[in-house]
Formats: C-alpha cells, structure tokens, sequence
C-alpha cells in the first residue's frame, strides 16, 4: 500500500476511535466535550435535498473535466473560474437540504449580527469600549476583536445589512482564497504547472462545508489576499508558454543571462520583458523556454502596500490570524526580496498603533478575551484528546487528497513545500498551545487550502506529460488519469459524505 493512500487509511480509522474516546470521557463525567457528534462540532443527522443533488452534479463535473479545464483555461480564466466553481460548491453544500440553512449560522445567538445594532448607532464609542463591556456579549463576539462587528455595522449603515448580506460576504470572501492560494504558488514556484494542478482538489476541498457558512471564511480570504499581495510585490509572472529547443534556445540563454546581471546590478527597474529558460527535465526533456514580465518598482510598492492594508486589518478581524499571519513570511524565505515584506509589514504596525490610538488595543483585547476562555468551558476540554481531534478535523478540512498529499510532499517543489508546512505549521501551533481546543473546522479556514496544496503531489496534470507544460505523470497514460480521477473522487465525496450525516452550527 503507498504511503499516501496509508495516511488516508490512518486519518479514516482516527475518526471512529476518537469518537469511542469521547464516548468514555463523557460516560465518566470527567472532561467538558463538543456536541455529540465528536470529533465534529454539531450532530450526526442524515440530510440530503436539492442542494445535495447540485453538489453531486459539482463532482461529476469537476473530476470529469475539471483537470483538463484547469490545464488549458487562460491564467485569469483559471482564477475566475476556480472562484466561481468553489462559491457553486460551497453554496450546494450549505443549502444541502434546504436554501434558508446557508444564512441560518449567521442569526445564532453566539455569533456577531446581535452586536450591529449597538455598533452601527456609535461605532467610535463601541470601539474604544470594547474591552470593558467583553463580557457582555455572545460567545464568538468575546472570542475576537470587534472589526467584524464593525465592518458589518458599517454594512448596515449603507442598506446592505442582515443574514443575507454576511451570508454572501462571507462565503464570497471564503471561495476567493482559492485563487488568492494559486497566484502565490503561481508566483513562488515560478511556473503555472502546480496551481493547475492542485486547482481541482482545492474547488472541492471539503472545508468549503465551513465556508458556507461561518465568518471565518471572511478572515481566510482576507489573509490570503494580503500572503498573494506579498507573493506578487516580491515577483515577476512567470508565462508557461513553452518554444522549441533550437536557436532560439540559445538567443534565450543570453538574453536571461543579461537580464540576471542587470538585475544584480540594479539596473532592471522598468516594466518589460526578460526571457527565462527552464532546467532540463532529469529524463533529457529539452529546457522550456518562456518569457517574464519584469514588474516595476511602482508597482510593487503599490502590492506591498495593499498587501499591508489587509494584513493589517487580519488582527483586528480574529487573534487567530496573529500566527497564521506566518505564511506572509514565506515569500522572503523564497524569494530573498526582503522589502515588500517589510513595506507591508511597517503598514501592519501603522495599523495596529492607529487602532490603539482609536482606543482597542491589541494585546488589552488578547488579555480579555482569555479571561473570558478561561472562565468559559474552553479549560474544561483534555488538552490530549482535543490535540488529537484537532488534528484529525484538520485533515477533514484537506480532503484525502490533501492527506495523501502531506506524505507525498516531497514530490513538490521546495518553495511549495514551504507554503504547505508553514500553514500546517500554524495550525499545529496553535492546538499545541493549547486555546483551540475543538471548533477548529471554522478556526483553521484561514490555513486549510493553503495546506491542500498538497494534494497536487497525488494528482497528476492533465496536460501532455502530466501538466500544462510537461510535469510528472502524464495526463495521457491510463493509469495517472485512473489516480486523478481517484483522488477527486474521494475529495469530494467526503465533503459530501460529511454533509449528508453531520448538522453543523456552520
């Protein structure tokens, strides 16, 4: 049995003996639990419905032409495309049984549209006092810092308020980091032949049942808008498109050796053009020559500081995103340009004293809401199991492609690996240090499709030689096509699997 088909094995039989731990912790009274339906939030529930049908249809689709789509679709195409494929996806999944469940998560009483009201009448006043009167509100409102609440209020102010409004806010931010994931990978790696790939297996990643609906997808695409931003002010955009090998091969070596040395001299701050020629596959495949557009100076700035801008805004949004913010810190890593980052990262701390100034301070909002956890069922959960749980909701999140994915990491390029181990990094630190315990279905939204990724070291392209532009494990041979197919199936079907049996609150 492969490695990676082992890992899903593993991940499977997890399930049910996590479930038979709770069921002794609570015939024992020992430790505060979830809600029935561990190591899940919510409850076993058999469901299905017109949305269960469209979801269904989704798949089909998706595995039968969705390789073949993402290969050969325009960059931008692509990016739309994947957009609009994962909110159809989501959508179908949280309206599985009925439309009004997609906008039912948001008119709970533990979550953020009560608060609107007494926001939207003095937003200043609701700012400055938000540490003081924490413990009057509900459950995820004392559990985040008020920018949400604000965003939303302001939302009212201008006629779009409401559960359906936030409904559509949030599950149009949360499909939207899947194009935010595959420009950063895109641009880290330097070649298109990834993002397609993966493109797939992230459309039907099963986190997309907590995208629709929970506000954390809202933080997930901010955060991966501001990573992308970083990616493209520390870039140039790689172009695939492949020319014979023969003198123009050779007129192309020169011409990015000239580019390269007038890099290195400082020279090469313009828009333009440079040639760029691939490495030579280790089979002897000739080299793929290509071109790269050289991105001004202005223009970075101008990504740098929008990468700034919502990075900002990402510890105003959740506390979360403090370590998950990591994942900004791999585009220098890659790519050893050092000061968009640090352009964005001036722009996050003028953020942060400008919102201490207006009276919330980041690190008084941290100390009060732990008072609130502690003084809530959070410490009653065993630090060991809920560890485990976490880890195993996680790979729920991913998909088996995904899972199989991470133990077939190797396969992937080094910058790609990076992407992929420092979310599941976060994610696995933020379990360790113990405040997210449970819950993290909708917690780690804002790290899962960055660690799907993953999934493209198990799904072979569906272009000549395995992708766009000649990757490992060709879309013509039967048996790669046999595994693509394989490894979306089971993506999508545990999302829908999961859909049908368990009511979540999100």
């Amino acid at each position: 049995m492969r490695a990676e088909v082992r890992a899903v094995v593993v991940w499977l039989v997890a399930i049910p003996l996590l479930a038979g731990w709770a069921v002794l912790l609570r015939l024992r009274g020992e430790a505060v639990l979830l809600t029935g339906a561990e190591p899940f939030v919510g409850h076993w529930s058999f469901g299905v419905g017109l949305g269960t049908v469209v979801a269904v249809a989704l798949l089909v689709a998706v595995v039968r032409f969705g390789p073949d789509v993402a290969a050969r679709l325009p960059w931008r195409g692509l990016l739309l495309g994947s957009w609009v494929a994962t909110t159809a996806w989501a959508t179908a999944l949280g309206a599985s049984v009925r439309w009004s469940d997609l906008v039912a998560p948001t008119t709970s009483r533990h979550e953020y549209l009560p608060v609107v009201p007494l926001a939207a009448a003095d937003p200043a006043a609701f700012w400055s006092g938000f540490t003081g009167d924490l413990l009057d509100y509900p459950i995820h409102v004392k559990g985040h810092p008020p920018g949400l609440v604000l965003l939303l209020a302001g939302l009212d102010r201008i006629g779009l308020g409401g559960p359906g409004w936030a409904t559509a806010l949030f599950v149009l931010a949360g499909a939207a980091v899947v194009p935010a994931v595959l420009i950063t990978v895109r641009r880290l790696s330097g070649t298109e032949d990834i993002a397609r790939r993966a493109a797939p297996a992230l459309v039907l990643a099963p986190a997309a049942l907590w995208v629709a609906t929970s506000a954390d997808a809202f933080f997930a695409g901010v955060l991966a808008w501001g990573v992308a931003l970083v990616a493209v002010a520390s870039t140039s955009p790689p172009d695939d498109g492949a020319a014979p090998p023969g003198p123009a091969a050779s007129a192309a070596t020169g011409a990015a050796a000239a580019a390269r040395a007038g890099r290195a001299s400082g020279t090469a701050t313009r828009v333009g053009t440079a040639t760029r020629v691939g490495r030579a596959a280790p089979d002897g495949t000739p080299a793929r020559v290509g071109t790269a557009t050289r991105v001004g100076t202005a223009t970075r700035v101008v990504a740098a500081v929008g990468a700034g801008l919502l990075l900002a805004a990402c510890p105003f949004l959740s506390y979360g995103l403090l370590h998950m913010g990591a994942l900004a810190l791999v585009v220098p890593v890659v790519t050893r340009r050092v000061w968009p980052t640090v352009v964005a990262g001036l722009v996050v701390v003028g953020g942060a004293v400008a919102g201490g100034l207006a009276g919330f301070w980041l690190w008084d909002g941290i100390a009060a809401t732990q008072v609130a956890w502690a003084a809530g069922a959070g410490t009653g959960r065993p630090y060991l199991y809920f560890l485990l749980v976490d880890l195993v909701v996680l790979g729920a999140l991913i998909g088996p492609a995904g899972i199989g994915g991470l133990a077939g990491l190797r396969r992937l390029p080094v910058p790609v690996r990076w992407v992929v181990l420092v979310a599941a990094g976060a994610a696995v630190a933020g379990a360790l240090i113990g405040f997210e315990r449970g819950e993290v279905e909708r917690i780690w939204l804002p790290v899962a499709y960055w660690v799907t990724v993953a999934a493209a070291a198990v799904v072979p392209g569906a272009g000549p030689g395995g992708g766009p532009g000649g990757g490992a494990g060709g879309g013509a041979d039967p048996a790669a096509g046999r595994a693509r197919r394989g490894w979306l199936w089971a993506q999508g079907g545990a999302a829908i699997l999961l859909e049908t049996l368990l009511r979540t609150p999100w």
